[in-house]
Formats: structure tokens, sequence, C-alpha cells
């Protein structure tokens, strides 16, 4: 039985955000400017890919059908 809590939307955007901002968005807005950045907060894992639907696609092939902080990078 999985008794994992399943974090809401707000928390979700709360902790992508904190790890943005803590972990990325230096070398991110340093090397990859406008492309996009799903993060799984629960993993502390990111995908990176200048097309949306295509970072999405990445991160659910290895993370599965969830939901993830996304962002472009440059926008926070």
């Amino acid at each position: 039985m999985d008794n994992k809590k399943t974090l809401s939307p707000r928390e979700i955007t709360q902790m992508g955000e904190k790890f943005y901002m803590e972990n990325l968005k230096e070398d991110l807005e340093k090397n990859h400017m406008g492309e996009y950045v799903v993060i799984d907060v629960e993993e502390k894992k990111h995908y990176i890919n200048p097309d949306r639907l295509r970072a999405v696609e990445m991160a659910q092939e290895e993370s599965g059908n969830k939901l993830f902080y996304i962002i472009k990078i440059g926008d926070i």
C-alpha cells in the first residue's frame, strides 16, 4: 500500500519555484535561456527541452503521469 501523500498543485508550485531558484536558476539561465524546464519536485529531478511538450514527455517517461512544475527559463 502506498502511503505517500499526494501533493496539491499549490504545493508543487511552491516547491518547484523554490527548487528552481535555489538549485537551477543560475546555470539554466546561463546555458538554456528561453527553453523549458519541467521539475519533478518529489524526486528533485528536472528535464530541459526547447519544446515544452517534449520536456513534459521526457519527465513522464521517467517519472510517470503526475503533476510537474513547468517554467520557461528566464521567466522567474
